[in-house]
C-alpha cells in the first residue's frame, strides 16, 4: 500500500509477495523494493507522486524478508538462512515456524 505521508490517504495498493518485512525507497531511481519472506523481491516504479506500478518480481530465497540498500552503489542486501522442517501445530503454538539450519546464515546481494 502506498500512502500520502502528509494526509494519510491511500494512493494505491499493489500486489507483493507474502511475508514482507522490509521496504526500501530509492529516491534516485524512483524505485520501491519490497523483500518478501516467500522468496521474492517486488520492484515497484514510481511514475509520479500518484502513480506506481510493479516493474518486476525477482526470485530471492525463502526467508529473505528484510533488506537494506547501499545508497552509494544501489546494491540491495537481504539476510536469510536455510530452513529445516516446520513442526506440527499445537494448541500452544498454532503457527509454528520452520527451524533455521545451523551455520546457514547468508546475505543475498542484488545489484
Amino acid at each position: 500500500m502506498v500512502t500520502n505521508a502528509e494526509t494519510g490517504k491511500v494512493v494505491t495498493t499493489l500486489p507483493i509477495g507474502e511475508g514482507s518485512d522490509g521496504v526500501f525507497y530509492d529516491e534516485n531511481r524512483k524505485l520501491i523494493f519490497s523483500s518478501n519472506g516467500s522468496g521474492t523481491l517486488t520492484v515497484i516504479t514510481q511514475k509520479n507522486k500518484d502513480s506506481y506500478a510493479v516493474l518486476e518480481t525477482i526470485s530471492t530465497a525463502k526467508g529473505a524478508r528484510t533488506l537494506t540498500m547501499s545508497k552509494a552503489t544501489g546494491a540491495l542486501y537481504l539476510p536469510t538462512a536455510n530452513f529445516g522442517d516446520t513442526p506440527a501445530a499445537t494448541s500452544d503454538n498454532p503457527n509454528p515456524r520452520a527451524s533455521i539450519v545451523p551455520d546457514s546464515f547468508k546475505i543475498l546481494v542484488i545489484k
